[in-house]
Formats: C-alpha cells, structure tokens, sequence
C-alpha cells in the first residue's frame, strides 16, 4: 500500500497513512489534474508517488532530493490536495 513504506527506503510507518486513503476516495482524473498543477517543490514529487506508484527512495533519487525532504513534500502535497478536495465537494 501506498502509506507503507517500501522495504529499505529506511522510512518506518507502523499503519496506512490516512491521507492516502483520502486520496484515494478523490475522482481519479480529478486528482490527477489537481496533483498536475501542484507548484514545486511538490509537484513532480506528488506525481511520481500519487499517479505513477513509485516509493519514496526512488522519487527521492530521481529527484536528487534527501528521502525525508521527499517525505515532507508528499505531506505538505497531500495536505494541500485534501483541502482541494474538500473545498470541490463543498460546491
């Protein structure tokens, strides 16, 4: 599952994340369009993880970013996207 990491990317999660499982309640191609059009440094980041499926240690090397700035980022995105989110349904 997305909110576990995988093993040796030295990231420990005991459960799910609970902002993945909101993501995943989003419309597909309504999240896709809303992670394309994050700012940097979030958006490449939240694609490759979100949309593509890749973990953090290979975002964080593809990338040429720390594996924990990446964690940041796919937080700071994902909170980000959940208010999106909600204010959409709020309409």
């Amino acid at each position: 599952p997305r909110g576990t990491p995988p093993p040796g990317s030295g990231l420990q999660s005991a459960e799910p994340d609970p902002q993945d499982e909101f993501m995943r309640q989003a419309d597909a191609a309504e999240l896709e369009t809303m992670v394309r059009t994050l700012r940097e440094p979030y958006g490449r980041a939240a694609a490759m993880y979100l949309l593509d499926g890749l973990p953090v240690a290979a975002i964080a090397q593809k990338l040429g970013r720390p594996a924990p700035t990446v964690q940041n980022q796919l937080f700071r995105a994902k909170a980000i996207l959940r208010k999106q989110i909600m204010e959409r349904r709020q309409e």
